[in-house]
């Protein structure tokens, strides 16, 4: 399959505004914290409490966000490497160069506008974010399928940008879990380790306490 290049470029805009956006949101809402969005009620009471209402549903907020961002990450690769097809470049120049803009202009930029000026951002960033989190909210209840948004993100995560993988996973997910699916379904099926019990094994590490190193491994391996 080949895009032309009048295909290709509004989608490759649209798709790097969509990550631009989930990324940014991400980090200016999350370095806020709530004792910072609590004046921004006063300073602007609309959007400030719009701020507030996302943070009291954090864990839908980063899932919606986790998920949004490896979708259109995934398909802005997928698009550049087929318009480069299109167009005769060498499709592995091609992938690595849109692979660094994209870490450039889609992940370092606008993490670092977020984190160095979260109120603003934050502001900007929760009308549109919070009618994203309800559309979400809206789907699984319709698909009557309870999903936490930790599992939505542990999938987002192992897909690694490809849109395919991840709906493949979901999928899956859905299947085992009959309707409802958590973080700890999600780590069975994709093999991860709990993150509690990673910390664990860090600290006997770092105490030299071998035989409960040895144990705890293979409890994990188990």
């Amino acid at each position: 399959m080949q895009i032309p290049l009048s295909w290709a470029i509004p989608l490759l805009g649209l798709f790097a505004i969509s990550s631009f956006f989930c990324a940014l949101a991400e980090a200016a809402l999350f370095s806020l914290g709530l004792w910072r969005a609590r004046r921004l009620v006063n300073t602007d009471p609309i959007r400030g409490a719009r701020v507030l209402r996302l943070l009291d549903r954090s864990q839908d907020v980063l899932g919606t966000l986790v998920l949004g961002n490896a979708f259109a990450n995934g398909m802005l690769i997928t698009v550049g490497i087929l318009s480069a097809m299109e167009g005769g470049w060498p499709w592995i120049s091609a992938g690595l160069t849109l692979l660094a803009a994209l870490l450039l202009l889609c992940e370092v930029t606008p993490k670092a506008l977020g984190v160095r000026q979260p109120e603003l951002w934050s502001l900007r960033v929760a009308g549109p974010l919070e009618v994203l989190v309800a559309h979400f909210a809206k789907i699984s209840e319709e698909e009557k399928v309870e999903i936490s948004p930790e599992a939505l993100a542990l999938i987002a995560r192992a897909a690694d940008g490809s849109v395919r993988d991840g709906l493949s996973m979901l999928d899956q997910a859905i299947a085992h879990g009959g309707g409802v699916v958590d973080a700890a379904q999600v780590r069975d099926m994709l093999g991860l380790a709990d993150r509690s019990r990673v910390l664990e094994l860090f600290e006997k590490t770092m105490k030299g306490d071998a035989p409960a190193m040895i144990g705890l491994l293979g409890e994990m391996h188990d």
